[in-house]
């Protein structure tokens, strides 16, 4: 038992209500017979929830429950067993049980666990109900359990046990090396600031990392006045860690501050490096093979370039030999990024560069931090485990490996303590149908069962046909097409559309669609784009995704930039009225009431290969796992739940 509040703690448990609905209709007889007189009250007052809630509200679920209770030891005084169990079972309707079931959420009604069943302390000693037991059972749970205080709001906070384990475990061993691995919803973003707060006045100077910048914006402003907390990206801390060394001229490049998300234009890198094609395969093509393979290497924890950095495809295409050019243009594009050779060709610095820097040279975290603090852990990268594997810092780090998007996340090292957090208190019990099979057939270590929230009702809703609700929602989708396709769709209905995403990027990612379709002799911007020299290009490199189909579909019929500008004009403040709009990796850390996804979020698991499934579930897993009390999916979604449950 995990919840702490409930207007009625029914005494049936989980597992028994379990072997009544699911042993259906013949057997009935045989379930009941093994159950107590409060568990048949119990199983009668499910039965008629569904008209309870259409009825006064005199009819109080635990009066209903008691009375229930008295009538059968009233029968069972007269009348033996076997006849009051048949006179139940003409009665009792195993449908009307599980819609029953459906509504605890809306009674503020908890199942007992079976322990609690057992010592039936809910049953006075002439066998009645005991209307003291809410009470005295709520007060027993909540007795053991952290109550923290918000210094912002001011709010207190009773955290759930889970919470409180890992709270008080992190308080009394503070110097210990610990890592949280908490399912989506489970309270992980209230805990970390709870944490921090109890750090700062122990007077512990933390350093909390993170690895985008998204993420410090949004600690910023809950942190508030703290004495002994900073806030540094990876990449700020790699910056920082870099010796200032002025007579070693690669830490004094990658010291300065040509920084850049966007790689350098391809014929620069064919010009220095004198990239040819190789068979088949055009210069431009061999340098994205390049800088594809850079990169992977730069978020390995390998010392050097090697073939296990080049991606599947890649591997699959080039022969030996183009393999080994690859490699060796990868190579020379590293050194010169860290130690330009000449003043014409100086490769852009990015975040991940510095930070690779540092793990190679093993330069640890600055001791004037004696505490680390992570949050979404499961997004690090090798190298930043690295630092911190050979940094002397005591770390605390809270993740979930099911929200890494790239379907597989770093592990830190073995000699920490492993926790879980399994109960989510944002979603409802109906969502582990959903999340649980995604758990068993993903590659993540964590399988430990995920429960959702009994006391919070979650609608579930499947579609077969792709459509704008009448109601506004959050409509999440997998990619720029889809934001694309997604943003003109919820503009044709006049409705106030607000974006989670940034409207820059969406706004060129747009233009560069419209310049590559009908060229007036502008290169493309947006870093999904750039690399096309035209249309077809994109076409064939996006051929599968059916948001890129219809986005296709529609330039054909001759959409043009004024389109996107009377679309963009409906972009409005996020508001209660207004639907909103973003990609998966954008709404890792929120929440929304309701969620439609879209069916390019789901079309990629049907598609994925052993090797790729972590990646197709994980981005159905985030989203999902976004809503509290309404989610709208494909039909497509319960097919495969469906197929990976068998």
């Amino acid at each position: 038992m995990w919840i702490t509040k409930a207007n009625l703690y029914l005494p049936i448990s989980e597992q028994i209500l379990r072997q009544v609905i699911d042993g259906g209709s013949d057997n009935l007889e045989k379930a009941i017979s093994s159950l107590n007189v409060p568990q048949i009250a119990s199983l009668l007052l499910l039965q008629n929830l569904s008209e309870m809630r259409n009825r006064s509200a005199y009819l109080h679920p635990e009066r209903n429950l008691a009375g229930k209770i008295d009538i059968l030891n009233s029968q069972l005084k007269r009348d033996a067993l076997p006849s009051v169990i048949t006179e139940v079972l003409s009665i009792l309707n195993i449908e009307s049980i599980e819609k029953g079931c459906k509504l605890l959420p809306s009674f503020g009604i908890v199942l007992l666990d079976e322990g609690v069943i057992k010592d039936q302390n809910y049953i006075t000693f002439e066998g009645k109900w005991d209307y003291t037991f809410n009470e005295r059972y709520g007060e027993k749970l909540v007795k053991p359990l952290v109550k923290v205080k918000n210094d912002m709001t001011g709010k207190s906070q009773i955290f759930t046990a889970e919470q409180t384990r890992i709270y008080q475990e992190i308080e009394t061993q503070v110097d210990d090396h610990i890592h949280v691995q908490g399912y989506a919803g489970t309270g992980k973003s209230s805990l970390i600031m709870h944490l921090i707060s109890m750090l700062d006045k122990k007077g512990i100077q933390v350093l909390i990392l993170a690895e985008r910048q998204t993420q410090i914006d949004a600690l910023e402003p809950k942190i508030g006045q703290m004495d002994h907390v900073v806030i540094k990206t990876f990449a700020g801390l790699a910056y920082e860690i870099i010796p200032q060394d002025l007579t070693d001229r690669a830490n004094q490049n990658m010291r300065n501050t040509r920084l850049s998300r966007v790689p350098m234009a391809d014929n620069e890198i064919i010009r220095r490096f004198g990239v040819k094609s190789s068979g088949k395969f055009s210069s431009e093509f061999m340098v994205k093979a390049i800088h594809n393979t850079l990169a992977r290497f730069c978020y390995s924890g390998d010392s050097s370039v090697q073939l296990s950095h080049m991606a599947n495809g890649y591997v699959s295409l080039f022969d030996e030999t183009t393999k080994r050019v690859v490699l060796e243009y990868a190579e020379k594009l590293w050194k010169e990024i860290v130690d330009p050779t000449t003043k014409d060709f100086k490769p852009p610095i990015s975040g991940y560069h510095r930070i690779k820097w540092a793990a190679l040279n093993g330069w640890q975290i600055p001791r004037r931090y004696t505490h680390i603090l992570i949050d979404e852990c499961h997004d690090l990268a090798k190298p930043m485990l690295q630092i911190l594997d050979c940094s002397p810092q005591a770390v605390i780090s809270l993740g979930d490996e099911y929200q890494n998007l790239q379907g597989k996340s770093q592990q830190r090292s073995n000699i920490i303590r492993n926790r879980e957090v399994i109960h989510s208190v944002r979603c409802g019990s109906s969502i582990e149908k959903i999340v649980n099979p995604i758990i068993a057939i993903h590659p993540g270590k964590t399988k430990v069962r995920f429960h959702g929230n009994p006391s919070t009702s979650l609608d579930i809703t499947y579609y077969d046909q792709p459509q704008v609700p009448d109601k506004p929602v959050a409509i999440l989708v997998k990619g720029m097409w889809g934001l694309f396709e997604w943003a003109q769709r919820v503009a044709s209905k006049n409705v106030n559309l607000s974006l989670i995403t940034d409207i820059k990027s969406l706004n060129m990612f747009v233009d560069d669609c419209i310049e590559l379709y009908r060229p007036r002799g502008v290169r493309a911007r947006h870093w999904e784009l750039f690399r096309f020299k035209d249309w077809d290009e994109v076409a064939s490199h996006y051929h599968n995704n059916q948001s890129f189909q219809n986005i296709d579909q529609m330039l054909r019929k001759g959409y043009q930039y004024k389109d996107w500008e009377k679309t963009s004009a409906q972009f409005a403040v996020n508001s209660s009225r207004s639907y909103l709009l973003g990609r998966i990796e954008d709404v890792r850390n929120h929440e929304f009431q309701s969620v439609l996804i879209t069916p390019e979020v789901v079309s990629p698991v049907w598609q994925a290969k052993q090797e790729d499934i972590g990646v197709a579930s994980s981005a159905i897993y985030v989203a999902v796992t976004r809503a509290k009390h309404s989610l709208i999916v494909p039909q497509a979604l319960r097919s495969w739940i469906e197929e990976i449950s068998d």
